[in-house]
């Protein structure tokens, strides 16, 4: 059989577009950090949600739950989500369906431009409250974690942390907690956790829900905590399986190309 042809401008629009997507809100210029951290660390993220009727009676769901937990272990060159900045089109796909398969597309091109250690994922959590586990390393060049989970239902309202580094004075961390605080990611105009989707052509810039005119809800409370645990080695390396099966068909069908 003949191969298909080539298109070696579309691909490099596309790798562009891609590059463009996922460091525009990077550092444009980076120093050299004289307290940066030697060697590697191997971390475990524990999220631990809370989110009920209890924590927030105000029009909770029947089921409320979250995607599975996507990460990524990266340098300061590359940025998916930010507080104040739009997101990348992977997060917008998690934020609105719970999908990671665009991320994990972005997530392959920042390690191929090396701005990018790993992408690694934990468990969804099919109720909440509920625990997802993750595990992942960080070395010397990429200290920062990157996570990202969908709230279910939702129009686009996601949790995390964005580009935490997690080498401080030139130590790696050994414990660390933050509140799983809820964001907007300004993909979508609903305003509640049911609305009919009503998504925007151009992103709005991620917010703090309840800090803005995006949701019915006067205040919404942190759904939970992460929390960060310096270990000695990994020990669930394909963590949930879901990063694992698209890359493993993504690699397939670029062999499949080639053949």
């Amino acid at each position: 059989m003949q191969n298909s042809p080539q298109h070696p401008i579309k691909n490099t629009l596309l790798a562009v577009s891609i590059t463009i997507l996922v460091t525009g809100c990077a550092s444009k210029n980076p120093m050299p950090n004289e307290y940066a951290c030697e060697g590697s660390a191997n971390y475990e993220v524990v999220f631990k949600s809370t989110w009920s009727g209890d924590s927030h009676p105000e029009d909770i769901p029947d089921k409320p739950h979250f995607s599975h937990l996507f990460g990524l272990s990266h340098n300061n060159q590359v940025s998916f989500w930010k507080l104040g900045f739009p997101v990348s089109k992977g997060v917008k796909n998690i934020a609105e369906r719970g999908s990671g398969y665009k991320l994990i597309k972005e997530a392959e091109w920042a390690i191929r431009i090396n701005h990018a250690l790993d992408i690694f994922d934990g468990q969804e959590i099919k109720h909440s409250p509920g625990t997802s586990i993750a595990q992942f390393q960080l070395t010397e060049e990429f200290p920062q974690v990157t996570l990202v989970n969908m709230l279910a239902p939702s129009p686009d309202w996601i949790t995390g942390v964005a580009s935490l580094n997690l080498c401080e004075n030139g130590q790696w961390v050994e414990t660390k907690a933050i509140p799983a605080e809820v964001y907007d990611a300004g993909t979508d105009d609903g305003r509640t956790y049911t609305a009919e989707d009503n998504p925007r052509s151009e992103f709005e810039p991620v917010a703090l829900l309840g800090e803005n005119d995006r949701s019915d809800y006067a205040s919404f409370p942190p759904v939970g905590t992460y929390f960060f645990t310096k270990i000695d080695t990994i020990s669930n390396p394909d963590g949930a399986g879901y990063v694992k099966h698209v890359r493993d068909n993504l690699m397939k069908a670029r062999q499949d190309r080639l053949n």
